[in-house]
């Protein structure tokens, strides 16, 4: 595996509804008086050139906004369609994904991810982590004309339909999501 693809694009998937959190923007919660999505933000900066957010606006930070197209399948696999459609007449050989809830994500998480012979996909000792990846462009141009774009499709049936190869880490606390307020509540920094 190499270190980086040049660039080195990160989409963080922000297009959620947040429905087991009240329906409020996951990227305005505070922790510790800063914001998820700025904690993010931050910890991407050092591991990209670009940082794109597949979501509806861009917090104030000055990113590029894709938002879901509106014959794109439902959920998170929509976004990475709108993704794909915004990328694919560069010249690139993929892009990251990162959740906007999870803000420990590793500071290695595109170092680790690259591979440029196949998607991957973080996992641990709780299991695959569909939000945190590496998506060929390759691997989602021969995907998307197979797939019924009508019905709404999980990550982890895109990840199993790309063959994607599941990258390891020891710590399972990495991916810790805030996805409710007991989240909230019960994170520890």
């Amino acid at each position: 595996m190499s270190q980086h693809p040049n660039p080195t694009i990160v989409v963080i998937l922000a297009g959620g509804k947040a429905m087991r959190f009240g329906g409020q923007d996951k990227g305005e919660i505070l922790i510790e008086g800063e914001r998820l999505i700025d904690i993010i933000h931050n910890r991407l900066l050092p591991q990209s050139s670009e940082i794109i957010i597949s979501g509806t606006h861009d917090y104030d930070l000055g990113l590029t906004v894709v938002p879901d197209i509106e014959d794109a399948p439902g959920g998170p696999v929509g976004g990475l369609y709108s993704i794909w459609l915004h990328l694919k007449s560069r010249d690139v050989e993929g892009f990251f994904t990162a959740a906007i809830d999870g803000p420990k994500l590793p500071s290695d998480l595109t170092a680790k991810l690259y591979d440029e012979a196949a998607s991957t996909i973080a996992a641990d000792e709780q299991g695959q982590h569909p939000t945190y990846a590496w998506w060929r462009m390759e691997d989602l141009s021969d995907l998307w004309p197979r797939l019924d774009m009508q019905n709404s499709l999980s990550l982890k049936s895109l990840m199993d339909l790309t063959k994607a190869e599941y990258v390891e880490w020891d710590c399972s606390e990495i991916f810790v999501n805030i996805n409710r307020p007991e989240d909230l509540k019960n994170y520890v920094k």
